[in-house]
């Protein structure tokens, strides 16, 4: 009914200014940092919540909404 994950998009952002670093910059693999995420994305069914009685608070449904994750 409800599923979080990391943002994909992050995940891409950073893997292509990774490339960069190395392709362009030379620099060596074992040079860049370890990267922790900071973006996530979230999944909501409504007919789920609400088959449990779940009510998300607002915020979840507006992101849900916004990024054309959210299902009936």
């Amino acid at each position: 009914m409800v599923a979080l994950g990391v943002s994909p998009y992050e995940q891409g952002e950073v893997a292509a200014k990774m490339a960069v670093d190395i392709l362009s910059h030379g620099k060596n693999p074992q040079e860049i940092p370890y990267f922790k995420s900071q973006l996530y994305v979230i999944y909501a069914r409504e007919s789920r919540l609400q088959k449990y009685g779940v009510k998300l608070p607002s915020v979840y449904e507006a992101f849900a909404h916004a990024t054309n994750n959210y299902y009936n």
